[in-house]
């Protein structure tokens, strides 16, 4: 068994990590105070690495010496962690620090999402005379530094087009987003992100976003556009999650997500409950003014309650339902006839 002890540096290795791989040059006693301080964990030791990198750079945030440094943070690992995320962050550049938190809420970054996502100075602050911020229009230039200087981000792909933050790195930097970050525009962050996605053809991706921001609407016409190639596809424990983020009148106000709902939930064996789903829908369907595209969506539902009766074995139901949706069905339907 491989525990936690086991994973912890011992001094000697938090000395050789500190002073040989950083390039600090930390006297021992400051190497074992520092040791003590993190419990030897590899994380808090690195981040407390990049916040000593620039201890000797003058700055009003600077501390006197490195061990004031080190004396400063205790308690839990989340502390120590979100301590030292908050020093390492405050010393980067401005414009850095902004990028750096902006995208934190991203899964996986690329130059040009990045570029989408971020907001510059004068969006944030409200004024037109803002410096603009890194990563509109270098981001890829941005993540390969943060790579270089080992800031918790990690390749995705042999080419380096995709990384990603390390999850704890990236939860820290979201907590000092939603610190120092309206939430509207943090609203406006995940709706760039869900932009981007639909805008280079990944649906899913533009549906997570739309879900966090939230936006149940954007995220509803998004889910409606995939269901489809969802359910041909066996994604249905995704599908039906989404489907449950979704508020219950919004479902109730569109009959084709609730007849998607419907039909994912007798795929997942669930049939009673999808029965129930697809006979409130078409009782909903028969109050509307008549129309094609409510009478397709009344034949598609026709069809569905033919397979459930189907299973059940209820014959004259299957005959019954099966005329209906036949006799609703358009042509181009060739699924459901």
């Amino acid at each position: 068994e491989v525990r936690t002890d086991d994973l912890r540096f011992t001094p000697g290795e938090a000395a050789d990590f500190m002073n040989s791989v950083v390039g600090l040059d930390l006297a021992p006693e400051d190497v074992e105070a520092l040791e003590a301080r993190t419990e030897g964990w590899i994380a808090g030791l690195q981040l407390a690495a990049l916040a000593m990198q620039s201890l000797g750079e003058p700055s009003r945030h600077s501390h006197p010496d490195t061990r004031a440094f080190i004396d400063a943070f205790s308690g839990s690992h989340h502390y120590v962690l979100e301590y030292l995320t908050e020093e390492v962050v405050r010393r980067q550049s401005e414009p850095l620090r902004r990028f750096l938190m902006q995208t934190s809420i991203l899964d996986r970054l690329c130059g040009p999402l990045c570029d989408a996502v971020c907001f510059s100075s004068a969006e944030t602050e409200g004024s037109s005379s803002g410096t603009a911020l890194i990563g509109q229009d270098d981001g890829d230039a941005v993540l390969a530094d943060l790579q270089r200087r080992n800031m918790f981000i990690l390749p995705l792909d042999a080419e380096r087009r995709w990384y990603r933050y390390h999850h704890l790195f990236a939860d820290l930097l979201g907590n000092l987003l939603r610190k120092e970050v309206p939430p509207e525009q943090v609203r406006d962050l995940h709706l760039r992100a869900s932009d981007w996605h639909e805008g280079n053809g990944d649906l899913a991706e533009a549906i997570q976003y739309a879900l966090r921001a939230p936006d149940y609407e954007r995220a509803a016409t998004l889910i409606e556009k995939v269901a489809q190639s969802f359910i041909a596809q066996g994604q249905l424990t995704t599908l039906l999650r989404w489907l449950e983020s979704l508020p219950g009148d919004l479902l109730l106000a569109r009959p084709r997500l609730r007849l998607y709902q419907g039909w994912t939930l007798n795929l997942s064996g669930q049939i009673d409950t999808a029965q129930r789903v697809l006979l409130e829908t078409r009782a909903d369907l028969q109050r509307q003014p008549p129309s094609p595209c409510n009478e397709a969506l009344s034949g598609q539902l026709a069809a569905l309650l033919t397979g459930i009766a189907t299973q059940r074995e209820d014959s004259a139901t299957v005959i019954d339902e099966a005329q209906e949706a036949l006799a609703l069905l358009p042509d181009e339907d060739r699924i459901s006839r």
